[in-house]
């Protein structure tokens, strides 16, 4: 049986980055919603690469991360889910987990890791990456997407009945940021430093 820890942030925050630090740690199993969706998404012929997955309707959005969430929580050991609380699509806002799909991890959860970074970190960060597909935002949109982000999380904490984790991504300051997202991890799953 799964144990999992969420960890989500805005796109740009430095999540990905954060969740790879843990880099081969055998007590932890690391898996994306989107790298898990993106197949079946392939099969279906609806999306080719990860960032094609938010054009999606909902219809579709919510067969692939029914079946994401499916194979996660059907895992065994600790598992550290990177996804996001919410998608934005052009003003309006998608949950990355809805109640319908976290009531599969009902049980299973050991807490939530929000990744927030200022508005300003974030929109270099996007810029700066030549990996992804990211749109061009202003700030004032960043600025929304994080206060919807944080809003959804207080909810599914409470829901869960789980801890909510913040930890901040300031740039310049990976080090720190690493550190304090380890032990975040390691409070949540109980396990030893």
């Amino acid at each position: 049986m799964a144990r999992i820890v969420v960890v989500t942030g805005s796109p740009g925050v430095g999540k990905t980055t954060l969740v790879k630090s843990l880099g081969g740690d055998p007590s932890f199993r690391i898996m994306s919603v989107a790298d898990e969706m993106l197949p079946l998404a392939a099969e279906k012929g609806w999306a080719k690469h990860r960032d094609e997955l938010r054009y999606m309707d909902n219809e579709q959005i919510t067969t692939l991360r029914n079946y994401a969430f499916a194979k996660i929580a059907a895992s065994d050991g600790n598992v550290i889910i990177d996804t996001h609380a919410t998608v934005e699509q052009n003003g309006r806002y998608v949950p990355g987990l809805p109640g319908d799909a976290m009531e599969k991890f009902k049980g299973l959860m050991a807490g939530i890791i929000y990744i927030d970074a200022s508005t300003d970190d974030i929109l270099a960060r996007r810029e700066s990456d030549k990996e992804r597909v990211r749109e061009k935002e202003a700030r004032h949109i960043i600025h929304m997407q994080r206060a919807i982000n944080i809003s959804a999380l207080s909810y599914y904490s409470s829901y869960l009945n789980v801890p909510l984790y913040v930890v901040t991504n300031r740039q310049g300051r990976l080090d720190e940021s690493m550190e304090k997202f380890k032990s975040c991890i390691y409070d949540a799953f109980k396990v030893k430093k």
